[in-house]
């Protein structure tokens, strides 16, 4: 069903876009982010809030929007569950045909789901659409554009758009716009480092990634993000799951091990898988990831001689 300005509609009031907003202390900017998706052109949407047990202001900035707008579910955990069940919890309370991650930190500009949608919509065998990227501070100060599609990621060609996403090192489309049953079909956000990096290689070999060529979301770096302090900290997986806060950070073992399944298992010829694992094994022969490499295999087998001294005594 197509409503008269040209955009499916879903019958019994269902919405057509789920937006996932998890959350955990982030008072700083989250009534900028929950406004943004409220501004939003294209209206036929929920916003689905998920609290991570925040212990500063977020809660009373969450209820007070909830008050205000009838698009906007609120859940607040009853404990910290860590960001990826957070992320998928979110993911999971969604009912509309297609849906978007959005960052407590980052905004989107007013056309953004509309113009997403509009490309979505008319190219339907696409995996997800993003627009071009604004990398703003903490003052919203620009810093660079993000465009995606320049490293191939639009293409036709699978291992094209998979050697395109493995020379990225910013995964802003992780904030796209998805076909929901799109992500059913793939790991999702799962409790370790690099999980958006394998989500992202793991769709890049599934189909497109569309773009639209104007900055429409801003992706906010600054020094009070909840993964800048644990990694200051040393305990990033902390901020993953807070039951595996010990567990060794092993980021790009865990990617290159996870591209390996996703090269083996996903529906790709012979020759196409040949050439992933070559495209995937040239992104890896480089001095700063060798010497990642190096550090987290240290670090594994230190974490592994601790726990067998801890068994033994």
């Amino acid at each position: 069903m197509v409503d008269a300005g040209g955009k499916e509609k879903i019958d019994n009031d269902v919405p057509l876009v789920s937006i996932g907003l998890p959350v955990f202390n982030g008072e700083n900017y989250l009534r900028q982010s929950i406004q943004s998706i409220l501004d939003q052109t294209f209206q036929d949407f929920e916003l689905i809030v998920s609290d991570n047990c925040s212990t500063d202001g977020t809660e009373d900035i969450c209820r007070e929007f909830a008050a205000k707008s009838d698009k906007i579910r609120y859940y607040r955990q009853t404990e910290n569950v860590g960001a990826s069940a957070n992320f998928d919890f979110t993911y999971l309370q969604a009912k509309g045909k297609y849906f978007k991650w959005q960052g407590h930190d980052d905004y989107a500009y007013p056309e953004f789901l509309e113009k997403c949608l509009d490309r979505l919509l008319k190219e339907p065998d696409a995996i997800l659409c993003q627009s071009h990227v604004a990398v703003v501070d903490s003052h919203d100060e620009l810093i660079e554009v993000e465009a995606h599609e320049t490293r191939g990621t639009n293409s036709d060609d699978p291992i094209k758009r998979f050697a395109g996403r493995l020379s990225n090192p910013r995964c802003t489309e992780i904030f796209a716009v998805f076909p929901t049953e799109v992500l059913r079909d793939t790991e999702r956000l799962g409790a370790f480092a690099s999980s958006d990096r394998c989500l992202l290689s793991q769709l890049a070999l599934k189909g497109r990634f569309l773009d639209v060529p104007e900055v429409l979301f801003a992706f906010r770096i600054h020094p009070e993000q909840f993964s800048s302090q644990v990694m200051r900290r040393g305990n990033f997986m902390y901020w993953f799951d807070p039951n595996r806060a010990e567990w060794p950070t092993m980021r790009h073992w865990t990617h290159f091990l996870r591209c390996i399944r996703y090269l083996s298992s996903e529906d790709l010829s012979f020759w196409n898988r040949v050439r992933g694992f070559g495209a995937l094994f040239r992104a890896q022969i480089k001095p700063k990831s060798l010497r990642a490499y190096f550090r987290e295999s240290g670090r594994m087998a230190k974490y592994g001689a601790r726990r067998l001294l801890a068994k033994l005594t």
